[in-house]
């Protein structure tokens, strides 16, 4: 490759990554700076019950309202399973899976071995219908292929190095074996050359509740916010703590989004004629007043953390 090639690419990719995705998870856009990078790999790990796929899926859906098609691979659930779990959400994948907003692939546990020779085909699909988010869920049964460490790390690299080529923002969900006293890692070691890594856990505290929490442990290029804060899962999916009606009212708000573009031009002429009168001061005032914004609950020893 030419010497003035590889700066154009080089740039390219700088600018691609100087770009910020949202995360599609109410709260997290601030923790992170604004979002991911455009074409990074964020590693997400947790353990069981934490909340791994909700938060995987939530970024793609969510990317769709952005219209960014996305692509789900999964390694160990069964599309109809799959596609049941997302009902409770309100997320209704077989419509956007008509509509070629989302792609589900069951990928063959006994193929598993061969995907990173078997990519192309995957790249192929994600160019012809312009796939711009990507989650594989989970990465522990290719991981598990691979019980020499070595060996392992090494299949990783060529896996990462292949994924990198989609040229996509991808997430990779992964299965956390370490303990609150630890640095987070997962059994996969995936987060080692992943751009990104964030954290999410489920654990008793000292009073003996449960609390949801997520960490972004690392995330190049962005200046993020350390520290772990509080989380919820509910029928509207994944959140930081005091974001949750973000979610309610965003989908309130689509609805009226035509009609509030039809009546702009009434309320501009209103305000214009109040304005003409010496009036409607103050509720110009209270138009233009910005609601309080919430902050992420940032969660402490006392909280059992």
């Amino acid at each position: 490759m030419s010497r003035e090639k590889q700066f154009k690419n080089s740039g390219k990719m700088a600018k691609m990554l100087s770009s910020k995705v949202k995360t599609g998870i109410p709260g997290l856009d601030e923790l992170a700076g604004g979002g991911f990078n455009r074409g990074s790999i964020c590693a997400v790990i947790g353990p069981t019950g934490s909340g791994r796929t909700t938060f995987a899926l939530q970024f793609l859906v969510k990317g769709t309202e952005e219209g960014e098609n996305g692509l789900l691979i999964s390694f160990d659930q069964q599309k109809g399973n799959f596609f049941a779990n997302a009902l409770p959400f309100g997320w209704d994948l077989p419509q956007l899976e008509q509509q070629k907003k989302f792609i589900f692939i069951e990928y063959p546990q006994n193929e598993l071995e061969h995907f990173v020779e078997q990519e192309g085909a995957i790249r192929d699909l994600i160019d012809s219908l312009g796939i711009q988010r990507v989650a594989i869920d989970s990465i522990t049964p290719f991981a598990v292929l691979f019980p020499e460490a070595d060996e392992r790390m090494r299949n990783l690299m060529k896996l990462v190095q292949a994924l990198r080529k989609w040229n996509v923002t991808l997430l990779v969900s992964a299965e956390d074996i370490s303990t609150m006293q630890s640095m987070p890692r997962s059994s996969s070691g995936i987060e080692s050359f992943s751009d990104g890594l964030i954290h999410l856990t489920f654990e008793r505290t000292q009073d003996g509740r449960r609390v949801r929490a997520i960490e972004i442990v690392k995330l190049r290029g962005c200046a993020h916010q350390h520290g772990a804060f509080e989380a919820k899962l509910d029928s509207r999916g994944f959140s930081l703590a005091g974001f949750e009606t973000q979610m309610q009212e965003a989908e309130k708000e689509r609805p009226l989004q035509n009609e509030q573009q039809d009546s702009q031009p009434r309320a501009q002429k209103r305000r214009k004629i109040q304005s003409q009168n010496g009036l409607g001061q103050q509720e110009a005032q209270q138009e233009n007043e910005q609601p309080t914004q919430p902050q992420p609950k940032k969660l402490k020893k006392e909280d059992g953390f």
